[in-house]
């Protein structure tokens, strides 16, 4: 258990505790996770490995709603500060699948258009993969690979989008939530998940996810987008730090350079 679950726990043992605003939304996050009565059993048994394995359930929702509500009393503007935040971390983290799944659909078209054209006279004749057109269960119309590879660019762009506002908001929560809690970086994985037919040279070429999530393109789309979502961040939740921006940007290039590169 890290320090600043072991200080939170602490409080909830002890009785007539007010919450911090962050702890109140630390709370909220830990009961949804449903492991709050796990980690106070730990807390409490002499010998934690022993309660490890024995804990079990999520604490009662009556009194983490007490607890969070004891706290809003006290402080509602910095609990409303950081509830936004939390809030819009988890519709952002369940929204963003939209762009993942039609990336996922995208991606597999353009394995689909590959396989036909190495299937047709076209390619014995040194015919152009680019050009090769095939039908599209998406589009419910016929698309060229290169259509099919721009309808992929602008899926990826929005969905880098989504992933580093989600992750600015993690950021401002002060690393709130697991990074494998996030359903935007589990599918970004599978996005680059190789086939397991798949082992030839022009395997890149072939998942379009590959010529998207390089570190360039990456990055061309953090340094457009960053900056404009902190500074939108700022009207809803107040000052932020100065440094903020910068090193929240450092924070997601890290997260998402970790992933892909271990992917790739």
């Amino acid at each position: 258990m890290d320090l600043n679950k072991a200080s939170l726990i602490q409080k909830i043992i002890s009785k007539g505790v007010v919450l911090t605003p962050f702890e109140a939304i630390q709370l909220r996050y830990l009961e949804r996770k449903g492991i709050l009565n796990g980690l106070i059993n730990i807390e409490r048994e002499a010998n934690p490995y022993i309660a490890a394995e024995r804990a079990t359930g999520p604490i009662s929702p009556v009194m983490v709603n007490f607890m969070v509500q004891q706290t809003r009393a006290e402080s509602p503007d910095e609990y409303q500060e950081y509830n936004f935040a939390y809030e819009s971390m988890l519709d952002q983290d369940s929204n963003s699948t939209k762009q993942a799944y039609k990336g996922l659909m995208l991606i597999t078209q353009l394995r689909l258009i590959k396989a036909e054209f190495q299937a047709t006279p076209i390619h014995k004749t040194k015919g152009s993969l680019l050009d090769f057109g095939s039908y599209s269960y998406y589009h419910h119309s016929t698309k060229t690979f290169t259509q099919t590879l721009e309808s992929l660019g602008d899926t990826f762009k929005y969905f880098i989008q989504d992933i580093d506002n989600i992750l600015t908001l993690n950021c401002y929560l002060h690393e709130l939530a697991e990074l494998k809690d996030f359903q935007c970086l589990s599918l970004l994985k599978l996005w680059l998940s190789k086939p397991i037919s798949s082992h030839n040279e022009d395997f890149e070429y072939l998942n379009g996810a590959y010529l998207c999530c390089s570190s360039e393109m990456i990055n061309l789309v953090l340094d457009r987008n960053h900056q404009n979502y902190v500074d939108g961040l700022e009207r809803h939740v107040g000052h932020i730090s100065i440094d903020f921006a910068e090193n929240s940007l450092k924070y997601v290039k890290s997260v998402l350079g970790d992933l892909t590169k271990a992917d790739l």
